[in-house]
């Protein structure tokens, strides 16, 4: 076990393979009983129903919330098969936790509802929900193909409390996720956390990936599955292929797709529609969804981890030392630093800035599900 504690902030992560130590060993150093708020990712390959006994036993009813990762991010920057963590103090944080089932069926009643509650909770406890003052973090099941409405719904009750978060995995499995909360894992579940705090902070998105001149109109598509049919009126493989100059659908590997992924610019900002792959008729499976009409960007690549550390220095510079990122890094990244040899360059950046996160199916900022992305809090 690694452990970094420097009140009001925690941070820890445990190699051990068995749940019931990772978690002791998480606690060891989080304290989970006596923390505002407990947060951890965790491999997979866990057993769940150990890892929550252990944890009810241990938190004796204060809040923690958790979910699957595709990989986590602790104090060696990018790391596998761990529990990576971190606990804020009751001293300078306050903190109202709400979870909800059957999020495909999310209505924008039921984000207003939730939030409202959430808020009163706070205000109980004497505090004026001033600007700067309030973040929210959700985690959300990362197979549900809900990220959408749901993101959208919750930033727009939230109003001025900005949204930051990110989706489940499960090592890249695809086959189900679990989200921890209410003192359970549980799937088709998200869970909200509004943080009300003095200390300084920052939210933020860092891609390492720019528009080219290169576009593409979707005149068809299923947003609902997640798939776009066609591009300039031609099969959307097809078109891809050629606007990239690759030799058909064929060659359009995982790998060719996450380097020239789509862009969408919404209200003068750029955000990822990456593509999962190609499906039968030459249509384009992707990780968010995409409304027909929409004129997208094909995309270029740029240096990962300078991109990284450069957004994460400037926040440095805006906010002064920096004693926990939040960071909900899409799988996608991690998949490129592996494949260009990468991963050590990027985790040495990422050490700099008290890291604790995971891999995501998907990550959440404002309105918006994005891929492709970290997003995160950065906390002074």
């Amino acid at each position: 076990m690694t452990n970094e504690t420097s009140l009001p902030i925690s941070r820890a992560d445990s190699y051990a393979p068995d749940a019931t130590q990772a978690i002791g060993e998480l606690d060891a150093a989080l304290a989970f009983s006596k923390s505002a708020l407990t947060v951890f990712f965790c491999d997979p390959s866990y057993d769940l129903d150990a890892m929550t006994a252990e944890i009810n036993q241990r938190a004796q009813g204060s809040p923690v919330i958790s979910c699957s990762s595709a990989g986590e991010i602790g104090s060696k920057g990018y790391q596998k098969q761990s529990v990576a963590g971190f606990s804020l103090s009751k001293d300078e944080f306050h903190v109202a936790v709400e979870s909800f089932e059957n999020i495909r069926e999310f209505s924008a009643d039921q984000a207003s509802q939730i939030v409202e509650k959430a808020k009163a909770n706070l205000q109980s406890q004497g505090l004026t929900l001033e600007d700067n003052k309030c973040f929210a973090l959700l985690l959300v099941d990362g197979l549900s193909a809900a990220e959408e409405p749901l993101t959208y719904k919750l930033q727009d009750a939230l109003k001025e409390i900005p949204l930051v978060g990110g989706s489940a995995g499960d090592g890249l499995n695809f086959g189900k996720t679990h989200t921890f909360c209410d003192g359970s894992f549980k799937s088709d579940v998200a869970a909200l956390a509004i943080i009300h705090t003095n200390r300084p902070w920052e939210v933020f998105k860092e891609q390492h990936i720019s528009p080219t001149d290169a576009k593409l109109v979707v005149t068809e598509s299923d947003p609902d599955n997640r798939v776009i049919i066609e591009f300039n009126g031609e099969p959307a493989a097809e078109e891809l292929a050629r606007v990239i100059g690759t030799s058909g659908p064929e060659a359009l590997s995982s790998g060719v797709l996450a380097e020239h992924p789509l862009m969408l610019k919404m209200g003068g900002t750029w955000f990822i529609r990456s593509a999962h792959s190609v499906i039968e008729d030459n249509c384009l499976k992707l990780f968010c969804a995409i409304e027909e009409g929409l004129v997208l960007s094909v995309g270029k690549t740029e240096d990962l981890p300078g991109s990284l550390d450069k957004t994460l220095s400037e926040i440095k510079s805006r906010i002064g030392d920096v004693k926990l990122t939040i960071a909900c890094d899409c799988i996608l990244r991690r998949l490129e630093l592996e494949a260009t040899e990468k991963v050590e360059e990027a985790s040495c950046v990422l050490s700099k800035y008290n890291p604790v996160g995971f891999s995501t199916y998907g990550e959440q900022y404002g309105t918006v599900h994005v891929n492709q992305t970290l997003t995160g809090i950065v906390i002074g």
